[in-house]
């Protein structure tokens, strides 16, 4: 009787692939954050169930952590289940969708940080021996690079966003503003929807968990082009990453915000 040992190369590749990835691994792209957030009972609450880490990502560890364990069963089976074929079109997958982006530990390139958070957060693609690794091993790798990155990017985005969630509450979307006039950078592309004004924006509106969603659906997506200045920002710094003149601060407070109010319905577009 033909076993997994015994059957043509070829055929137990497709076996393996089969088992491990059927149908190809699912959507690599970062997910995007819902808003049933507003409706938390108070502001410290936690956000709705929600993992940063895209489906594909975490189906590609489940296939490698079987396949080191059926490595583990005889010599036979480690050399089909490790064999590059096996491994290469879904590394190829993931390098296409998350892009290798600047080098922290370049000196050139501006990170701030430790030097362990320049170690933690570099891409592995970065690494001299690298290539050297057998297409599982780079696989396995950057599986891990990915989900890690997600992760401690998502919770940066909801870290010390008070500060932050004060600031559009009770500066540019204040109540003083919405009785008297939009600040300049709002005047002549928006006005006052049909949906009244709430009595505090920060208690009601930009809640420290709305500020978490806005900053992780408007910027997460840097993560799939690869790691640069302004991600990294936001990364290590957190909140603090719009608390100066920056290219962030700017796409916050002139883009995201008025896009949340314009979906909430206290403005609209002027035609």
């Amino acid at each position: 009787m033909a076993t997994l040992e015994t059957l043509h190369r070829d055929v137990a590749l497709r076996v393996f692939r089969f088992a491990l990835l059927p149908g190809g691994p699912p959507s690599l792209e970062v997910p995007q954050l819902p808003r049933p957030e507003v409706h938390v009972a108070r502001r410290d609450a936690p956000q709705v169930p929600f993992d940063p880490v895209p489906a594909g990502v975490t189906a590609g560890l489940d296939a490698v952590k079987t396949a080191a364990h059926i490595a583990t069963a005889s010599k036979a089976l480690r050399d089909v289940v490790m064999d590059d074929a096996l491994w290469k079109k879904p590394l190829a997958a993931l390098k296409r969708v998350f892009r290798l982006g600047d080098d922290p530990l370049n000196p050139s390139h501006g990170f701030y940080g430790s030097a362990l958070q320049k170690e933690k957060y570099r891409d592995p693609r970065h690494e001299e021996s690298n290539d050297d690794r057998s297409v599982f091993t780079q696989y396995r790798a950057l599986l891990r690079f990915v989900e890690m990155t997600c992760e401690d990017f998502y919770e940066s985005c909801h870290r010390d966003v008070r500060s932050l969630a004060q600031t559009v509450g009770m500066g540019p979307m204040s109540q003083y503003w919405w009785e008297e006039e939009a600040p300049a950078e709002f005047r002549g592309y928006l006005v006052r929807g049909d949906l009244p004004p709430p009595r505090d924006w920060y208690e009601t509106v930009f809640t420290d968990a709305t500020i978490g969603r806005m900053v992780w659906n408007s910027f997460s997506r840097g993560l799939m082009r690869g790691l640069f200045l302004d991600d990294w920002d936001i990364l290590i710094g957190g909140a603090a990453a719009f608390e100066y003149e920056t290219g962030n601060r700017e796409r916050f407070v002139h883009g995201l915000v008025p896009e949340e109010l314009v979906a909430r319905g206290y403005m609209r577009w002027k035609e």
